[in-house]
């Protein structure tokens, strides 16, 4: 099923297996075909234990790919320390603006 994934979406023959086309387009089609490229590599490892056990898994990946903003294989989009790194940056920068904004007119 993965060769058949890899024709389709590159338009190589499966010999060609797993080159990329040189000309890929614009940078969100390039994102997106590297995207599905992994499902293709997953379902044509050469070890069986690597690939899909379950065609479920493997529609569940492309569905994930098909319908999600995010990489299928990516567990969160951020770990919930970087958000909070994050929120704690942007209010020491408010911080340091509303200070800045002080000074500047108690000095007047």
């Amino acid at each position: 099923m993965g060769k058949v994934l890899y024709e389709i979406s590159t338009g190589k023959d499966r010999n060609a297996y797993p080159e990329l086309p040189a000309q890929m387009g614009s940078p969100s089609a390039t994102r997106d075909l590297i995207l599905f490229n992994r499902i293709v590599l997953k379902a044509c490892r050469a070890n069986p234990r690597l690939r899909y056990h379950e065609a479920e898994e493997m529609m569940s990946d492309l569905l994930a790919f098909q319908f999600s903003p995010r990489d299928p294989f990516e567990g969160r989009n951020l770990p919930g320390f970087a958000v909070w790194i994050g929120f704690f940056g942007v209010l020491v920068m408010i911080g340091v603006v509303l200070f800045l904004i002080v000074r500047m007119f108690s000095l007047r």
